[in-house]
């Protein structure tokens, strides 16, 4: 009987390592390594691996301008500066990321993941990387990659070749080459109204200067004829100056590359006859030349 007991015993103990063994490596299931979608950010030109970060650049809920004080992040965009300007033929295309419960708080792109793919493009342009080999586009994501009020995805990147034929060139010249984009000017306001076809009007324009070199704007100040003619040219003036320098810090255009002008009452387009005919005189024309 004592040898039972000692059998039976050494069986349990058996058993129960047989367990512990099974459970470990046999008896198990497979389950696939869980990743954080909204994390890892593996950016590659075919078979060149760029960089790998488990980040990506970030967004606070609403607003366009990304965080700072994520040094990985920091570095990622270092490497892509580095390799765009050492790969002159390669492009970046980069595509901003918003859902549409967001509110677009930027005053002259069409969609907040336009200006968040805007500002990174600006972030590796401060790193000396020619504006031609950066296209900005924007995508509504489903990943709910918001920790509190911050977007720890904000932007996609994508490399490929440096377009030789551009179709969307031709598009922009032949709707707005000469054409003039015209703003009006709320009562006491310094800013100009944004509709959302002036928003359509200024993404191809940057889109335009970015990848034509010479290009440029004439930003032209009008006035009705009511009070002094010195005054209205003046106003006029300041009024394109206004423009000049809204179009610059929205837009990142270079106050070199548009020409200002004030003309005063001199070209009006309407009859200054009523007060609606008077405000249609009251403008500021953005041209493409």
């Amino acid at each position: 009987m004592k040898y039972f007991w000692i059998f039976f015993l050494l069986l349990l103990v058996w058993m129960f390592i047989g367990y512990l063994l099974c459970k470990k490596f046999i008896c198990s299931p497979i389950l696939p390594a869980v990743t954080d979608k909204c994390s890892l950010w593996d950016v590659n030109d075919g078979n060149k691996d760029i960089f790998e970060i488990n980040n990506n650049v970030h967004f606070l809920r609403s607003r366009f301008k990304h965080l700072t004080n994520y040094t990985n992040v920091n570095n990622a965009i270092t490497q892509a500066a580095t390799y765009l300007k050492s790969n002159p033929k390669r492009s970046l295309s980069i595509t901003g990321i918003y859902d549409t419960t967001e509110i677009n708080n930027h005053n002259l792109l069409p969609n907040l993941g336009l200006a968040r793919a805007d500002d990174v493009k600006s972030w590796l342009e401060s790193q000396q990387v020619p504006s031609n080999q950066i296209e900005i586009n924007s995508e509504i994501s489903d990943r709910n990659c918001y920790k509190g009020d911050t977007l720890r995805r904000g932007v996609e990147f994508a490399f490929g070749a440096l377009a030789s034929n551009d179709t969307r060139i031709a598009a922009i010249k032949n709707r707005l080459l000469g054409k003039p984009i015209m703003l009006y000017f709320a009562t006491g306001s310094d800013n100009p109204n944004i509709t959302a076809q002036h928003r359509q009007d200024f993404a191809d324009l940057f889109y335009y200067l970015d990848n034509v070199p010479g290009s440029k704007l004439d930003v032209d100040g009008h006035t009705d004829n009511a009070g002094n003619l010195n005054a209205n040219m003046s106003l006029s003036q300041n009024r394109a100056n206004d423009v000049r320098n809204y179009i610059s810090t929205n837009g990142g255009v270079p106050v070199t590359s548009m020409d200002t002008n004030g003309f005063g009452p001199n070209n009006p387009i309407a009859p200054n006859d009523t007060p609606a005919n008077m405000a249609l005189n009251r403008r500021v024309e953005v041209t493409l030349k």
